[in-house]
């Protein structure tokens, strides 16, 4: 049977996994690249200012839509309150999909879920009846 020698440190019996610390104790590794902040690229800089200069549009935007329907999920009629928070508002046509980016600030465009419809939907798992809001608003704001 084949030991390990034990962890360098003071009292620790546990057998070693890398560099002479056992599992427990690699954060006293001193060889590791240090976990800092990732470098932004230009794309991604590019992308940040465009979502900073989009937000007053965006909230606006958003606002109008809350006040003039009801705060219920569309698709399973839960009650989303009374306050109107971003992660209620689902494009039905991604936004992010550059065939849809124009649709961006369309009223048709948008329903209200709630947190866990919309994520499932982000997630591309539809129900039948977004499913059926999908196509519908394919017909109406891209087919025509």
């Amino acid at each position: 049977m084949i030991r390990s020698k034990p962890c360098t440190v003071d009292g620790c019996s546990q057998p070693r996994f890398a560099k002479g610390y056992c599992k427990r104790h690699q954060s006293l590794r001193t060889d590791k690249k240090p976990k800092g902040i990732k470098k932004i690229t230009e794309k991604g800089k590019a992308k940040k200012e465009l979502k900073k200069a989009l937000y007053p549009t965006d909230m606006s935007f958003y606002f109008g839509i809350w006040s003039k329907r009801p705060h219920v999920c569309y698709n399973c009629g839960e009650n989303l309150g009374a306050r109107p928070l971003t992660l209620y508002f689902d494009h039905i046509l991604e936004k992010g999909n550059k065939k849809y980016a124009h649709l961006r600030h369309v009223e048709e465009n948008i329903c209200l879920l709630c947190w866990d419809c919309h994520s499932t939907k982000s997630n591309g798992i539809l129900s039948e009846k977004l499913k059926l809001l999908k196509a519908q608003t394919l017909e109406k704001l891209i087919d025509n």
